[in-house]
């Protein structure tokens, strides 16, 4: 279910409309979706859904490589769980230059709930 979603925005180019509640839809956070991906996204867990969309919001796949997908700028962040913990995942969210310096990651101002949902997402991706 993860690995087919994926970033969504890089595969397909069709908006599959009514797969989400109306207040969770718009233009920052709307991914494209083909068929494929759509039905993979109704049977994804809710943290999943969220967090993926966190993901795009933030245009995380711009320096970030989810299941093939995005660009080679930071670390390819499927496996992510077996190389760091939870904490310092959040963390780095938080301030990404104190745990990387030289980290060209801006810091993120993500509500506790987004933090909860990016990372849980980001521990769901396969390796």
């Amino acid at each position: 279910m993860i690995d087919q979603f994926g970033c969504g925005a890089a595969l397909g180019t069709e908006f599959v409309a009514g797969w989400m509640p109306r207040q969770r839809l718009d233009a920052r956070q709307a991914p494209i979706l083909n068929d494929r991906n759509a039905a993979a996204l109704g049977d994804a867990p809710e943290f999943a859904v969220e967090g993926a969309l966190v993901y795009q919001t933030n245009r995380c796949g711009a320096c970030h490589i989810v299941n093939g997908v995005g660009m080679k700028i930071g670390p390819p962040l499927n496996g992510l769980a077996k190389r760091q913990t939870r904490s310092w995942v959040e963390d780095h969210f938080k301030d990404p230059q104190k745990l990387s310096p030289g980290s060209i990651m801006p810091p993120y101002r993500l509500s506790p709930k987004e933090l909860e949902n990016i990372t849980a997402y980001l521990f769901a991706l396969p390796e």
